[in-house]
Order: structure tokens, then sequence, then C-alpha cells
């Protein structure tokens, strides 16, 4: 069945909003903030990522990223993903009823995808995976956040 260009912006829309969570990041508690927003006379829309990572040694460790999403048609999507681990990844997205996939990076660099999958109105599943130099994948996040209202 195809989708429309209306329909196709419809599920980013779904996306809209601030969502958060206490769960887990590289293996310590954190906080994860999630931002969808329109900008760029609507051109665009924009995710802003926020961890922060509560270490042993109680100095917390913060890592921001952020990426501009662009439809190109039926279900389909570009972005750029820039970091505060200094990395620039390109991305291209696709989606279904109830999950936005973006795979991220270049075969030079490293390559990884990453999952939201809407479950219900008011959560959000993010799980990311890095491919490994042998092309399996490794989970290295997973964190369902709740929209704050």
């Amino acid at each position: 069945m195809a989708v429309s260009q209306a329909q196709t912006e419809n599920f980013l829309d779904k996306l809209k909003g601030t969502w958060q969570a206490k769960g887990t990041a590289f293996g310590m508690p954190a906080d994860v903030t999630m931002i969808w927003t329109t900008v760029l006379g609507g051109r665009y829309t924009q995710i802003q990522y926020t961890i922060v990572m509560h270490v042993k040694d109680g100095k917390d460790q913060q890592f921001e990223g952020t990426a501009y999403y662009k439809s190109i048609g039926e279900n389909k999507f570009v972005a750029t993903w820039f970091d505060s681990g200094g990395d620039m990844h390109p991305i291209t997205a696709t989606h279904d009823e109830a999950t936005l996939t973006s795979w991220w990076g270049t075969p030079d660099t490293k390559m990884g995808k990453t999952t939201y999958t809407l479950k219900g109105d008011n959560s959000v599943e993010v799980t990311d995976f890095i491919q490994k130099k042998d092309g399996a994948w490794q989970q290295f996040g997973n964190n369902t956040l709740a929209r704050k209202l």
C-alpha cells in the first residue's frame, strides 16, 4: 500500500515533543532526554538527544547529539547527525506503522542503526546498535522514554 507525503510527515509528527527516561547508557545509570521539533521554516525535523550518565565517582558525564531529518519520499528520510563526541554521520531512515529505523555512518568510519518504536501515544523505545567488523549487530543502548506532558 502506498503512503502519501502527508502520511510520511505525520509519522515524525508522532515523535514531536519532549521524551524522558531514567535508564542506562553505556552500562551506567542515566537520565535520557529526547526532543523532536520542526525547524528551519518547517523543512526539517530536528532531534536533540541528551544522556547524562551517573558515574560511580559522582562526576556526571554528558553526551549530546542532534540530527536534522528531511523527507525524501514515501517512508524515506535523510538526515545528518552531529554529537559531542565529535562524530558526524549521514543517516538514511525508513518507517513502518510503529518504528522509525535510522541507518547511520559510513563503511569508512562506523556503521550503526537506531530504532524508535512507538509504544502507544506516550512512550517510545529507543534502541541503538553498532555493526561489528564481522557484520554482526551489537546492541549498545536501549531505553523506553515517556512523553513529558
